[in-house]
């Protein structure tokens, strides 16, 4: 599965930006989320798919936009899955959240975060914190 966790930059200064930019990613791309797109926190929300390439169209669109920090988590979620994305829990969302984070001192403003079993999986130079 496929997290994305996107944090609004700059929001104290800014137009929340949180609830028109789900509005249209469900208009665009609506069939693809596994689970709603949802208002996580204040200005970040998250987005659930399971297919690898509705990722990068929706992860290129908020980069576009310049407004937003923007994590990408891979890994598993657990089963079953519940009626909202913020009650889902599993590897992809800490993944998620881990990749936020490192997003928001990049100059991309992105960063990736795959899932790591136990350790074991090394990770591209390029997605490590």
């Amino acid at each position: 599965m496929f997290v994305i966790t996107a944090d609004q930059r700059d929001s104290r200064h800014d137009d929340d930006r949180v609830e028109h930019t789900i509005g249209h990613l469900v208009s665009e791309a609506g069939a693809s989320f596994v689970l709603p797109p949802e208002r996580t926190a204040g200005d970040e929300f998250q987005v659930v798919l399971d297919r690898a390439e509705a990722v990068v169209p929706l992860v290129l669109e908020l980069h576009r936009a310049g407004h937003w920090s923007i994590g990408l988590g891979v890994g598993s979620v657990e089963r079953p899955l519940p009626a909202t994305t913020r009650a889902a829990r599993g590897e992809a969302y800490f993944a998620a959240r881990r990749a936020v984070e490192a997003a928001k001192g990049r100059p991309t403003r992105f960063s990736l975060d795959p899932d790591a079993p136990g350790g074991t999986t090394r990770r591209p130079p390029m997605c490590r914190h």
